[in-house]
């Protein structure tokens, strides 16, 4: 996640443009424990550079997929809460922590590969 704060400030440098749009793009620096937001675009956008399959583009080669975390949108977080996989209630980064480590007890080397399944049980109201 510091990796990701330092690319936000870097793009607020090079481009210090302010508008709600360009700030929803490239988010907010990372705040740590005291961070709401589960920065799942910043967090898919790695999985799309790290995770090689079907899905993902796996151009970054440098980057463990055991190190990623779960971008987690609401379909994922309201099926995890159903399936058990989730405990807490709030949409937020703990929820994403606490999310990816419970996929490290199913595969410790790659916990994000199950996001896309998640996600289409959600979006596709698999699960009532």
């Amino acid at each position: 996640m510091e990796g990701i704060s330092a690319i936000i400030k870097q793009l607020q440098k090079v481009y210090p443009y302010q508008s709600r749009g360009y700030q929803f793009l490239i988010s907010k620096p990372f705040l740590g424990k005291k961070e709401k937001s589960p920065y799942k675009r910043w967090l898919m956008y790695l999985r799309w550079m790290v995770r090689k399959d079907e899905i993902d583009l796996g151009l970054w080669q440098n980057i463990s997929k055991a190190d990623l975390l779960m971008p987690l949108d609401t379909h994922t977080f309201n099926v995890s809460l159903k399936l058990g996989l989730l405990k807490r209630k709030t949409y937020d980064f703990k929820a994403v922590l606490e999310l990816t480590e419970q996929l490290k007890q199913f595969d410790p080397l790659d916990p994000i590969k199950y996001d896309f399944a998640l996600y289409r049980i959600g979006q596709e109201k698999l699960l009532t």
